[in-house]
């Protein structure tokens, strides 16, 4: 059995999600920090590959946060298609 609850849950969370990574200043944050990086990456000598490779490293971890936002919008995509689907089956069933 679907657990409606947690596919509105699952709605809810997406939204939110999707508010953030549509926020100017979210999105200002992330290329900003994205920028720093990458330009301390590039300013990090070649004798000091510890040092690149953290900060790349820090660089793949602020990609990560957006993938896992887009992920929640994602899978919260799919839940109201689910939702919707039970709403139209309860609608022919009546």
């Amino acid at each position: 059995m679907i657990d409606e609850i947690a596919l509105q849950r699952d709605v809810n969370r997406a939204a939110r999600a999707e508010a953030l990574l549509r926020n100017e200043l979210f999105q200002e944050a992330y290329a900003t920090f994205e920028r720093e990086l990458v330009e301390a990456w590039k300013g990090t000598p070649s004798d000091q590959p510890r040092i690149r490779e953290r900060i790349w490293d820090m660089v793949k971890a602020n990609e990560r946060h957006r993938i896992f936002l887009q992920g929640i919008v994602r899978d919260g995509k799919i839940a109201q298609a689910d939702l919707d689907m039970l709403a139209e089956q309860r609608k022919r069933s009546a």
